[in-house]
């Protein structure tokens, strides 16, 4: 996987983003355990889990891992798992905006309403900044959704992304024979929606605060099933959070990761601060799909 040159690169916000950098850190002190509550996070705190994920990927390792998926073939009709305050729907747009896509849709999908909320407020501010086009604006839908249950027909949809989300439908809560039942269910469910030669890429976690990539213990149930069972191929990534400063490193380190990590926070010589992580890249094919 290629990777950037510039590795000081640092997400230039929008205005709305600057906007976010005033938020109380008072407010997330108040929020900081060395077991963050991410379901609370998702629910409650919209917008400051969006400004966290501007400082990811600081070698854009993960956005060129995207475009890569997205230059393998044509794709008219894409889902999005998991959608989030919109990270994946802002890169994927924005690409598909610069590709003949006439016929084409994207179905952003998230079990949080707070977060799809956020999610249209940042399309339509990258629409009216330009980074993105109205007419492939208007070819955004989105839906409350769980991942076993889609709103979607058979065979409707030809690429299927999905960027750490599956891991929570898995294996939260869940015991090892919860996480293979669940799996099964997930599995399913896709592979219904699918159209022959349709795709599924899944981004996952491979640690932050740690010194090296590795499956977290927790999803390794998980993980064991998608390359073994279902014949998932992994590619791994470098995708480090690079903050502006020791400060801001630190309330969002420990609001989001907990205490442990920010033990891995370390000083750049240009003032910024690189928090160590990583993500793996699991895509499956339905046409060289295992039987």
């Amino acid at each position: 996987m290629p990777t950037n040159p510039s590795k000081n690169h640092i997400p230039n916000p929008s205005q709305q983003d600057a906007a976010l950098q005033q938020m109380n850190y008072k407010q997330i002190q108040s929020s900081m355990s060395n077991n963050p509550d991410h379901n609370n996070i998702y629910a409650q705190q919209a917008a400051d889990y969006d400004r966290m994920i501007h400082y990811e990927d600081d070698k854009l390792e993960w956005k060129y891992s995207v475009q890569q998926v997205l230059a393998t073939k044509p794709y008219d009709r894409i889902v999005e798992l998991g959608a989030g305050t919109g990270r994946f729907t802002r890169v994927v747009l924005t690409e598909m905006a610069n590709k003949e896509w006439p016929n084409g849709s994207y179905i952003a999908l998230d079990a949080s309403t707070a977060m799809l909320e956020q999610l249209k407020s940042n399309i339509e501010n990258d629409a009216l900044l330009g980074k993105i086009t109205a007419p492939t604006a208007a070819k955004l839908h989105i839906q409350e959704a769980v991942h076993h249950k889609l709103p979607l027909a058979d065979h409707s949809v030809d690429l299927i992304v999905a960027g750490w989300t599956v891991c929570y439908g898995v294996c939260e809560h869940n015991d090892p024979e919860q996480q293979a039942e669940a799996i099964a269910r997930i599995m399913n469910e896709l592979t219904r929606v699918l159209r022959p030669g349709g795709r599924i890429a899944i981004w996952e976690t491979l640690g932050t605060g740690v010194p090296a990539p590795a499956v977290p213990a927790s999803l390794q149930v998980y993980i064991q099933a998608l390359e073994e069972q279902y014949g998932f191929h992994r590619t791994e990534l470098s995708t480090s959070f690079r903050f502006p400063s020791m400060e801001e490193a630190k309330y969002i380190t420990n609001w989001f990761f907990g205490s442990t990590a920010c033990d891995l926070l370390t000083p750049d010589t240009d003032g910024s601060v690189v928090l160590p992580s990583y993500t793996g890249l699991w895509v499956w094919d339905k046409n060289k799909a295992r039987h």
